[in-house]
C-alpha cells in the first residue's frame, strides 16, 4: 500500500497511476489524514459490481455451515443428567442440532453456572 500527500501525488501522478494498474491501491491524504484511493479500473468495476448485491440469506449461512467438514455435531446431555429446571434449557438448546466447536461438558457446565 503507497500513502502520499495531495502535493505529492500531483508531482508523481503517472508514477502512482501505474502502481494503481498494477493492482496496489494508492491512498491520498490532506494533513496526514486519508482523503482519497486512486484505483485501478478493473478494481474499482469489482467494487461497482459488488455493491447492490442482496446480503447472504441467514439459513442460507447456517446451511452452508452445516456443510462445513470441520463442522462437528454436539452430543446434548441427556435430561436426567441435569436438575429438572435445567431441562426446559436442554430442550431448547436440542432444537438447535449443531453448535460450532462447543462440546457437550462445556454446555452442562455453562448450565450448571446458571448461563441461559
Amino acid at each position: 500500500m503507497t500513502e502520499t500527500s495531495i502535493a505529492d501525488a500531483k508531482i508523481q501522478l503517472t508514477r502512482l497511476i501505474h502502481q494503481a494498474e498494477r493492482g496496489e491501491a494508492v491512498h491520498i491524504t490532506r494533513c496526514g489524514k486519508p482523503v482519497a484511493v486512486l484505483l485501478s479500473e478493473d478494481a474499482y468495476t469489482r467494487l461497482r459490481q459488488g455493491r447492490g448485491q442482496a446480503q447472504p440469506d441467514f439459513w442460507d449461512l447456517i446451511t452452508k455451515m452445516r456443510a462445513d467438514p470441520a463442522f462437528e455435531p454436539v452430543d446434548w446431555p441427556k435430561d436426567e443428567d441435569v436438575g429438572l429446571c435445567d431441562a426446559r434449557a436442554v430442550a431448547a438448546m436440542r432444537a438447535f442440532p449443531k453448535i460450532v466447536g462447543v462440546k457437550a461438558e462445556t454446555i452442562s457446565e455453562w448450565i450448571a453456572e446458571g448461563r441461559r
